[in-house]
């Protein structure tokens, strides 16, 4: 019997809590964002029917979707499979989000769907790397906050 389970890798890409909004968007006070990554619509739809959006705009050909979700600030995309596709929106992400000339992503959360052994099963990465050598460590508030038991 073929399983699939959800899970959720977190991990902060940039220090601090800078903020983002588009331009178009823009307001005196920047809003800090928490980018919500998926790879297909079925894995974002549900994030995006219990968000409230302020605007979508288009960015090198990439719909994002600006607003809140459950209390929180956030951009979310679809990245389309693969790590080239997630690699390619994230950084357009950064790129057209921000406050000022500072960043504006706070941080970037991966939700989607995989193999596992049980059904809800969970994966959340203490650290990333793209070459095998070198490591990038999660913001170990974000890794705490995703290791809580939530329902």
């Amino acid at each position: 019997m073929r399983r699939i389970a959800p899970f959720v890798l977190a991990a902060l890409v940039a220090g601090g809590f800078p903020s983002a909004v588009p331009e178009a968007l823009a307001t005196p006070a920047c809003t800090p964002r928490l980018l919500v990554l998926s790879a297909f619509p079925a894995e974002l739809g549900p994030l995006l029917a219990k968000a409230t959006l302020t605007g979508t705009p288009v960015v090198a050909g990439k719909r994002f979707f600006v607003g809140r979700l459950r209390g929180n600030s956030v951009v979310m995309a679809l990245t389309g499979i693969g790590l080239v596709n997630a690699k390619r929106t994230t950084r357009t992400a950064f790129r057209h989000f921000h406050c000022g000339s500072g960043r504006g992503i706070s941080g970037v959360v991966f939700s989607g769907v995989a193999g596992g052994d049980y059904i809800g099963d969970v994966a959340v990465a203490r650290r990333w790397t793209e070459d095998g050598k070198t490591w990038v460590r999660v913001d170990p508030a974000m890794f705490a906050t995703a290791r809580w038991p939530r329902r």
